[in-house]
């Protein structure tokens, strides 16, 4: 580098690239009063036995906050669900992608694999409610996010991958916007009902053509109308006779 700058017959631009990962533990970091600060700054270079003076850059805070999902009846809240299963994305149209048809072949392999059961072996990324913490019903275990800014990619959308038995799957991602609190406060809930299904799941499904269901309303309308024929044919007669009396 010291070469290229020497031969050049004018200013030369360096750019560094620098990558972060962000430490797997943050509980030292939750809260907005232990929020995390990242500070920059540039030594530009100098001869030797010449002191540093860096030139002081932007600075970035960013605050993290705990929070779980909580699944309930939609008809009765007080009843929570066990067994829901969601993938979290921070990208709303993969959400969407995924909510669609979670069966699809990679509808769904853009999940953040940040939020999954500690107690899940395989490499699916799922939030499951199994009441993890052992003192709740229909609840995942806490998970820490970014607290959601201006920024628009600091949002996470929850899409319901399989509903718990006798619910009707949510088919729509969950915006989620976690915002700022204390860290003595307890993680944020977010609270995701299920609409219960009728006779295992028909509730909501129009019959398949050709099923049982359409045969039998088919017949009935046909039944309707004849017997609205017979009627109308009938009265009309009626009134022929009438007519020529």
């Amino acid at each position: 580098m010291a070469n290229v700058v020497n031969t050049a017959n004018g200013d030369v631009k360096v750019t560094v690239k620098l990558e972060f990962k962000l430490k797997k533990d943050l509980s030292n970091f939750i809260g907005s009063d232990k929020k995390l600060d990242n500070k920059s700054g540039f030594v530009p270079g100098h001869g030797a036995g010449v002191p540093d003076k860096p030139i002081p850059g932007g600075d970035a805070t960013t605050e993290f906050r705990k929070f779980h999902i909580k699944k309930v009846d939609a008809t009765d809240k007080s009843k929570t669900l066990n067994k829901a299963e969601f993938k979290a994305f921070a990208d709303q149209a993969e959400a969407k992608k995924c909510a669609a048809d979670p069966t699809a072949t990679q509808a769904c392999d853009k999940a953040m694999a940040g939020f999954t059961d500690t107690a899940q072996v395989n490499t699916e990324a799922t939030i499951t409610t199994t009441g993890v913490d052992e003192t709740a019903s229909g609840v995942t275990k806490d998970y820490v996010a970014k607290v959601t800014d201006a920024n628009a990619n600091s949002k996470i959308y929850l899409v319901e991958v399989k509903a718990p038995e006798g619910y009707a799957r949510s088919e729509q991602p969950h915006e989620i916007s976690l915002t700022s609190a204390k860290s003595t406060e307890a993680a944020q809930e977010v609270e995701i009902v299920n609409v219960p299904t009728k006779d295992n799941g028909s509730w909501f499904n129009l019959p398949k053509t050709g099923a049982a269901g359409v045969i039998i309303f088919a017949l009935a309308g046909m039944c309707l109308v004849a017997v609205g024929m017979f009627i109308f044919l009938r009265n009309r007669k009626k009134d022929e006779e009438q007519q020529a009396a």
